[in-house]
């Protein structure tokens, strides 16, 4: 057994946001993290052959969340902004998508907050016409990787209130890779054990024992950030339970997305089809994005919310092929000729992986209480915190879980 301070389970960015604030402050941390590396759902594939780094995780940053801007400007890193236009793929065309008209249908859901409903209840009493809305469910599904009769109206309100007032509108990517982020927040005082998933968590006021395979630490208080997925699924046995976090995770829902990345011989498809973002009505994969404004031979394919179910315990092989196919079809290419021009491709199953158990978390209606719920101390002793307990509507995250990390440090310096 090892006597600490405080014990952080996970080390996503919010451990370590959290162990940042900790260490600062002079308090001795161990940080137990299940996998071979640190980041959580940030994973940047760094190659020789790759031009920029390829992200199987979070790529974008929205908008300009200081969590994260901060971190640029202090370490000078390259960041620029996502350029381009967006392309719609009609009738075997591509063209400029035009002014997408769903404004009117989210100006329209502020009326419908009270009492909550879903996504899709709502739709069916907008006002706005039919070819908006149905824009606005495939926005809302693609984007918040959620299903239209689940999701919360009052999230997403919540939710675009909030990135209004970071520029939400905007996109950037960090050039250096986005795992640059938790390796700049990791602070090298604080203890790291890598390779330790934590089993069972045994704890009373004032006391926390995390058994590991690789023995028991002990200390005064735990920082929990393992996500919601893993909450849910019941991969930790909790002694005695923390019923109210438990009940308030189970509340919410874990989001899927089937994400792959293409690197290519050329960007071939730049003379005739050049874009930034490519939408189409394919169901296997309805989203497609260029690395603009570097002009590198990458793509990435985006299924997400329901549009993942294609895909649910496929063949990795199987699912790339499926991709190439979409993409020769949007191109109007033949599929063997997509499939020369493939050098490589990258892809990692977040629903699979026992460590993460889906993508980020999205709130069903009327469960939007259920992130402050899960946010609240334990006892003074368990603090919980990751994208999926951040209250401001932020959720879904990276900066979101930076500030739940933060947050739940604060909390307990100040008890």
């Amino acid at each position: 057994m090892t006597d600490m301070d405080v014990l952080i389970i996970g080390a996503g960015v919010a451990g370590l946001a959290a162990a940042r604030e900790l260490c600062a402050q002079g308090h001795n941390i161990t940080i137990l993290e299940a996998r071979d590396r640190v980041g959580g759902r940030v994973l940047s594939v760094h190659e020789s052959r790759l031009p920029v780094p390829a992200e199987l995780g979070a790529e974008f940053v929205h908008g300009r969340p200081p969590e994260i801007w901060d971190l640029i400007r202090e370490r000078a890193l390259a960041a620029c902004d996502v350029v381009g236009e967006h392309k719609a793929v009609r009738a075997d065309i591509s063209e400029p998508l035009e002014e997408v008209p769903i404004d009117p249908v989210f100006e329209s859901m502020r009326r419908f907050t009270e009492p909550d409903r879903t996504f899709e209840a709502f739709l069916r009493e907008c006002p706005c016409d039919e070819e908006a809305k149905t824009r606005a469910a495939r926005f809302v599904e693609g984007f918040n990787a959620a299903r239209k009769e689940r999701i919360s109206v009052q999230s997403l309100v919540q939710d675009d209130d909030a990135a209004a007032k970071i520029d939400g509108d905007r996109a950037f990517r960090i050039l250096n890779g986005y795992d640059s982020v938790p390796k700049m927040l990791l602070p090298p005082e604080a203890r790291m054990e890598l390779g330790a998933a934590v089993r069972e968590v045994r704890w009373r006021r004032g006391s926390v024992e995390a058994v590991t395979e690789r023995g028991v630490f002990r200390a005064e208080r735990a920082i929990i950030t393992v996500p919601l997925g893993v909450l849910q699924a019941g991969a930790i046995r909790w002694t005695p339970e923390p019923r109210s976090v438990l009940t308030a995770a189970c509340s919410l829902a874990m989001g899927d997305v089937f994400r792959i990345t293409f690197l290519f011989r050329e960007r071939f498809w730049e003379d005739d089809v050049d874009f930034s973002f490519l939408h189409s009505m394919n169901p296997n994969v309805p989203t497609w994005w260029s690395t603009l404004p570097v002009r590198a031979p990458m793509l990435t394919g985006w299924a997400a919310g329901p549009y993942f179910d294609r895909y649910l315990d496929r063949p990795a092989e199987e699912s790339a092929a499926r991709a190439q196919d979409v993409l020769a079809r949007l191109l109007r290419m033949d599929a063997a000729e997509v499939r020369r021009q493939t050098v490589a491709w990258y892809f990692h199953d977040w629903h699979a992986d026992p460590w993460s158990r889906g993508a980020y978390s999205y709130t069903p209606a009327g469960a939007l209480p259920a992130r402050a719920a899960m946010a609240a101390p334990v006892e003074d002793t368990l603090y919980f915190a990751g994208e999926a307990t951040e209250t401001e509507g932020h959720s879904g995250t990276v900066h979101g879980a930076i500030a739940s990390g933060r947050r739940a440090a604060r909390q307990m310096l100040r008890r």
